[in-house]
């Protein structure tokens, strides 16, 4: 094991306790579960995505595995399904933005390709606590308006959601495209 894998298994254990964090905001927990179970969730729940990770080599195919783990991580909450399916998507869309964002700013100053920032180890080292530093931030704005809102979801929200979900899906898929090329 070297650095380049400790980063990427601890890039699973940010991923999944900002899943937590979302969960914590659209859901409730439930009576009696005591909250070292919850830790224990998550990191289990970080646990299986790295597996997944490192398993699976078609992005698409990862993303919808890592969703499905988080929403039976979601079974620990109480709370509809709709708000399940919408904690556990947005949970992956905000780290994929973040991954995105971080990747066209590290191009965009550095000057490389993709496929040489992705490659390059220390690039790729710095991206990954970038990445998962933003993920973070973006999952503690959103659980905080999430929990100052407290009113049940709209129209608005559902397409603004589903607007993102597909934005997200085009992006992994034209970033694996651009990826495979090079």
């Amino acid at each position: 094991m070297n650095i380049y894998d400790i980063a990427d298994y601890s890039s699973c254990l940010f991923e999944a306790f900002c899943a937590l964090i979302l969960f914590e905001a659209f859901l409730k927990r439930r009576d009696g579960i005591n909250r070292a179970v919850y830790y224990a969730g998550a990191i289990a729940l970080s646990v299986l995505m790295s597996i997944s990770n490192h398993i699976l080599t078609t992005n698409l195919v990862n993303m919808s595995v890592v969703i499905g783990l988080e929403l039976l991580f979601s079974v620990l909450y109480k709370g509809d399904l709709k708000k399940r399916v919408i904690a556990s998507t947005l949970s992956m869309m905000i780290f994929i933005t973040a991954e995105t964002v971080v990747l066209i700013s590290m191009t965009a100053c550095i000057g490389y390709d993709v496929a040489s920032v992705v490659g390059e180890g220390s690039l790729r080292i710095w991206g990954i606590i970038i990445s998962k530093a933003l993920g973070c931030i973006m999952s503690a704005l959103t659980a905080y308006k999430a929990k100052k809102r407290k009113t049940d979801l709209d129209v608005d929200y559902w397409i603004l959601f589903w607007f993102m979900l597909l934005s997200v899906i085009i992006t992994v898929h034209t970033l694996s495209l651009v990826l495979m090329e090079g």
